[in-house]
């Protein structure tokens, strides 16, 4: 079970990253 719950907090912090990482390149592109 505790596992279980790093495992999904652990996914949802990559998530975030990836989210921060694509609004990054974006802001790149439109300047």
């Amino acid at each position: 079970m505790r596992l279980g719950r790093r495992c999904s907090l652990h996914i949802r912090l990559r998530h975030l990253l990836t989210l921060v990482t694509t609004v990054d390149k974006r802001g790149e592109v439109s300047k």
